[in-house]
């Protein structure tokens, strides 16, 4: 090979890693699996929770024996009237 082909095969190189960091987002994860120390994001369960499909169409699984567990995310807001709310993925509720 020449430097030229040297050359080509480097510009071609830069430019794949360049357009797959863009590229490739990947969501924050939504379940986890407790005994495995493992967290992943699930596009859907299977019909015992025990497998999380990690890719559309039921591709991708990882299989956790006690079954998944949804991430709740908890965040704490003070609304302008003096509420103090704690609200989850399921909804929100007052503290006092």
């Amino acid at each position: 090979m020449d430097k030229k082909d040297y050359a080509l095969v480097g510009v071609s190189l830069a430019l794949l890693i360049s357009l797959g960091v863009n590229i490739i987002e990947l969501p924050s994860p939504n379940y986890q699996c407790d005994s495995r120390e493992l967290q992943a994001y699930c596009f859907e369960l299977s019909s015992t929770g025990k497998t999380c499909y990690t890719l559309p169409n039921k591709v991708g699984g990882k299989v956790c024996t006690e079954g998944w567990v949804e991430i709740e995310d908890i965040k704490e807001d003070i609304v302008e009237v003096g509420l103090r709310l704690s609200c989850t993925n399921n909804g929100c509720i007052e503290v006092n």
